[in-house]
């Protein structure tokens, strides 16, 4: 697949997934841009089962080490909403808010873990990113879904 490809499929994807990580769209597009430019200039092969999860988890990789360089950083998730009826818009931001708010309180490793599975990745892949065993995997997602359960 050449980068043109590449990057017309997944950059919604990227861009969405680093939406939800930082909280922030300015934040999010700079690790997009950052992630397409790394994979634009890797000489690596690439490790990853999908292209996507090749480009998820260079996303994921620089969202961290923003993290270690602005520690202590505050731990926020947003998500994109989608123009609509007034009415609709406000329903869609009274339940995002909620679930923004049940989000907060899983616990970050558990937060990733669920973000990545919600971003179509399969569980093998989503251990390989976080650097965790597939079970642990499954488990931080299975944890992720019933505390996001309980606060809903």
């Amino acid at each position: 697949m050449d980068f043109e490809t590449l990057y017309r499929r997944y950059f919604d994807d990227v861009r969405r997934f680093a939406q939800a990580l930082t909280g922030s769209a300015a934040d999010a597009d700079d690790i997009t841009s950052a992630t397409f430019v790394r994979a634009w200039t890797s000489t690596r092969p690439i490790r990853a089962t999908t292209a996507k999860g090749y480009l998820l988890t260079i996303a994921h990789n620089l969202w961290r080490d923003q993290l270690r360089a602005a520690r202590p950083a505050s731990e926020s998730i947003e998500t994109l909403v989608h123009e609509q009826s007034p009415e609709a818009s406000a329903i869609e931001a009274e339940h995002t808010a909620r679930v923004l708010a049940a989000m907060r309180g899983i616990p970050q490793g558990d937060r990733e873990a669920l973000l990545l599975r919600t971003s179509g990745l399969g569980y093998d892949e989503i251990s390989v990113i976080l650097g965790i065993s597939l079970t642990a995997t499954k488990v931080r997602i299975f944890r992720a879904r019933q505390k996001l359960k309980e606060s809903l």
